[in-house]
């Protein structure tokens, strides 16, 4: 199992962990994050919260939480997308990627 660089307690999810996924955590980030790792201007970004709930400091009943990106702005989507299973996660971000790389 591997952890993200600047969040050593916060698993990679499995459906994360792989080439398709760039680790995009930062330092001063509430939560650790995986960016999709794709030419196209929009792009899937997921934050990872802690297992421990009592760390948690955003969307804090949900482990995950999915925004799209707008890689040439910066901008995030208004809407976002919250589930607490990799199994909702990695059904979540294929139903987006249906949407933005269309």
């Amino acid at each position: 199992m591997n952890m993200y660089k600047e969040y050593s307690d916060i698993a990679i999810p499995q459906c994360l962990d792989n080439e398709k996924w760039i680790d995009s955590s930062w330092h001063n980030d509430a939560t650790a994050s995986s960016i999709e790792n794709t030419e196209n201007r929009m792009k899937i970004q997921v934050w990872v919260n802690s297992d421990n709930v009592t760390l948690r400091e955003c969307f804090e009943d949900f482990k995950f939480m999915i925004v799209i990106l707008d890689d040439e702005t910066g901008d995030i989507e208004e809407n976002e997308i919250l589930c607490n299973t990799e199994e909702e996660l990695l059904q979540n971000i294929e139903y987006i990627k249906t949407i933005i790389h269309n």
